[in-house]
């Protein structure tokens, strides 16, 4: 009988220390979810997020109309404005297109006047 009572003891402690380390892990769900649901609906938190989402739809659309105006502008330009914007198109064959290697300041030089 004492040997009956003292395993339903300790089956009851057994259980009831299992419980309560559930019981604790599921409070400890329970806090977090209901953290992260006061964080998702903080008006701060939904102010930057929309104001992110704006920003950035409305930076496309600057870009879009950027490249739209520029796309049209080549297209109605004169035939001469298209070889000004070829690369390269500003470089005079034998002269150098790197700047002096020497002061910072760049030196000048007269023309001359029988040339």
């Amino acid at each position: 009988m004492i040997r009956s009572l003292l395993l339903l003891g300790t089956g009851a402690a057994a259980g009831w220390l299992a419980h309560r380390a559930t019981e604790a892990g599921r409070r400890a769900d329970d806090q977090g979810a209901a953290r992260r649901v006061r964080e998702a609906l903080d008006p701060t938190h939904l102010g930057r997020s929309a104001g992110q989402a704006v920003g950035d739809a409305a930076a496309e659309v600057v870009a879009e109309g950027a490249r739209a105006f520029t796309q049209r502008l080549r297209a109605d330009a004169p035939p001469w404005v298209g070889r000004l914007l070829e690369p390269g198109a500003d470089i005079i064959p034998g002269e150098a297109t790197d700047g002096p290697a020497g002061p910072t300041h760049p030196t000048t030089t007269r023309k001359d006047p029988t040339a």
